[in-house]
């Protein structure tokens, strides 16, 4: 076939005229400190992968089913996207947009982005935040109880 198979996004169908999947690359956060030339660049991660699509609807019921994709787009949570190369993946829609052309009576473009909705790491969270709280209260609280006995106040 000279056309690409059809797509869908949470089961709503469009075909796709470009498919772009950026996938490379760390997530780094540099930190700059004051009065200094000195900086430190932290390693976040990999960055999760995000495919674009340039896509279409095309027919009589093409303002129809271009309302149902930018709905399916706008719904919350991951749901699955099927791409004619890339395959079916779970994902986020984070940009949603469309176009017409009184030239072309019966086809709405549409240009999607999305954010593979990844998964939690694998190894267990520690409240280490939580700890460093109580700790730092209890020292707190010892100080006080010590300045308070140093100067007399009962």
């Amino acid at each position: 076939s000279k056309t690409m198979r059809r797509a869908s996004f949470r089961g709503v169908p469009f075909h796709v005229d470009t498919e772009e999947f950026t996938n490379g690359g760390r997530n780094v956060v540099t930190h700059e400190f004051v009065r200094s030339e000195e900086f430190l660049s932290e390693d976040m991660g990999r960055k999760g992968p995000k495919p674009k699509l340039k896509g279409y609807v095309v027919g009589d019921m093409a303002d129809l089913e271009c309302q149902a994709l930018i709905a399916a787009c706008c719904a919350p949570g991951a749901a699955s996207l099927v791409m004619p190369l890339l395959g079916a993946r779970q994902v986020i829609c984070t940009d949603v947009s469309a176009s017409v052309s009184r030239e072309k009576l019966g086809y709405v473009e549409v240009s999607m982005e999305f954010v593979d909705a990844g998964s939690a790491p694998a190894f267990p969270s520690l409240p280490i935040g939580d700890r460093l709280a109580s700790a730092a209260l209890e020292t707190l609280a010892g100080l006080a109880s010590t300045m308070v006995s140093r100067i007399g106040i009962r």
